[in-house]
């Protein structure tokens, strides 16, 4: 993601380094890492829980061009995440 032209376009045009703001680490999936600590953890996918909350994200979707350029990659990675303490 950090490598994309758009990242590149949006650093020139505002005079911000964005890829300072990430961690591009490995780091473990955190509903792995929830579960392990003793969580119970839900996790569905951006669409399911905007559904679910009677929204369509459609249109942010494809009409954002950085999201719709990376929607492709970013719609299987994208999760929300509901986290109990176990117990």
């Amino acid at each position: 993601m950090l490598d994309r032209p758009e990242m590149s376009k949006i650093e020139a045009d505002s005079g911000l380094s964005l890829r300072e703001l990430f961690n591009a680490e490995p780091r473990p999936a955190p509903d792995t890492w929830l579960t392990g600590a003793g969580w119970s953890v839900r996790k569905e996918s951006a669409t399911a829980a905007s559904t679910r909350y009677g929204r369509d994200i459609t249109a942010l979707i494809t009409q954002t061009p950085l999201i719709a350029a990376m929607a492709s990659q970013i719609g299987s990675h994208v999760h929300f995440l509901t986290a109990h303490r176990a117990g």
